[in-house]
């Protein structure tokens, strides 16, 4: 028995390690930027089992483990929480101009859109965006057409579809776009006496998926957002490190925030209204019965992985950050104030 332990735990460390590995060189394939995403993930696995590794007299395993970890830790160490590049000090910014800005996807089958609404609320900004607008979730915006009477919403077939909703007015020529089947919509806003950029953007998943493709597809639309005061914030399914994101962040020449914010957690409660947007679904999915640590798994561990981000260019710096809270969403609302001179 315990040589079997002591396999299997050998075994599962190596695979890790070969994962963490194919993840750094992220920029040669995308299946290579998929593997970069749960980097952390692995790195917190692979450091529970080296442990394990060394009492069962596999140390050299356990070396390669540790120097692993050592390794992931360094790289990713930029992106840690506390760890936050460019952000304005508060008491240097009084006069400055501000900004904030909400990015959330709302999940296509959040039936609790009162919630959404309720913490959105206590939280005022002057824009939101948001991803995954469904029937479902759609009465968010009419819910906040008093308060955010600048809305553009940007509707496609799937879960792609995504809104910008502002306190703002259109400003420029053109004032807006929309890319339905690609989950991207801007406009221009006029805030103050400086013209902005916003844009919302539904990325879709990495590697076997679509994402990369999706991006190419963007990239004209990306290259035009504006150099000098833009914003682009969506569910980008992609880590801060990763290349995708790298990516982005290449072609509209925006800033990557710096500082983990943690933003998604699985949740598949609510699958019986799966079927109300996709009838390719089997009826099959509507009879599950979920265990309830799987409904509450969110609950349990919070959000695991940091794929919601708001870039922006550098005549902006980032005044706050802050996690909001649970809306019922598998993606928790991320908040952002930026500031101008």
């Amino acid at each position: 028995m315990k040589r079997f332990i002591s396999g299997i735990s050998a075994f599962g460390a190596l695979v890790l390690i070969v994962l963490i590995g194919l993840g750094f060189a992220q920029s040669h394939h995308p299946a290579f930027d998929s593997f970069s995403h749960f980097r952390l993930i692995f790195a917190a696995a692979l450091l529970l089992v080296t442990p394990l590794l060394w009492l069962m007299g596999r140390k050299p395993i356990a070396w390669a483990a540790l120097a692993t970890i050592v390794i992931t830790v360094i790289v990713t160490l930029p992106y840690f929480p506390g760890m936050q590049r460019g952000f304005a000090l508060k008491n240097s910014t009084k006069d400055w101009n501000r900004i904030s800005v909400i990015q959330l996807n709302m999940r296509f089958n959040n039936e609790d859109t009162d919630r959404i609404v309720s913490t959105l609320k206590k939280y005022p900004s002057d824009i939101l965006l948001l991803q995954e607008l469904t029937k479902t979730t759609a009465p968010v915006l009419g819910a906040f057409s008093q308060s955010y009477p600048y809305q553009l919403e940007c509707y496609s077939s799937g879960v792609g579809s995504v809104a910008i909703l502002s306190k703002h007015p259109l400003a420029g020529t053109p004032s807006k776009s929309c890319l339905r089947f690609d989950g991207f919509a801007s406009a221009s806003l006029a805030v103050g006496d400086k013209e902005f950029t916003v844009a919302s953007f539904h990325s879709r998943w990495p590697w076997p998926a679509g994402q990369s493709r999706q991006l190419d597809r963007l990239t004209p639309e990306f290259q035009n957002l504006r150099r000098d005061f833009s914003i682009l914030a969506g569910d980008f399914n992609a880590a801060p490190w990763s290349h995708a994101l790298t990516q982005v962040s290449n072609m509209t020449g925006l800033q990557i925030p710096s500082g983990l914010k943690f933003s998604w957690a699985p949740r598949l409660q609510n699958t019986r209204t799966i079927s109300k947007h996709f009838s390719d679904v089997p009826n099959e999915l509507q009879r599950l019965k979920l265990p309830q640590w799987v409904v509450d798994f969110q609950n349990l561990f919070g959000p695991i992985l940091p794929i919601d981000h708001i870039l922006h260019s550098s005549n902006l710096s980032p005044l706050s950050r802050e996690v909001l809270p649970d809306v019922g969403s598998d993606h928790y609302p991320i908040r952002t104030v930026f500031v101008w001179k």
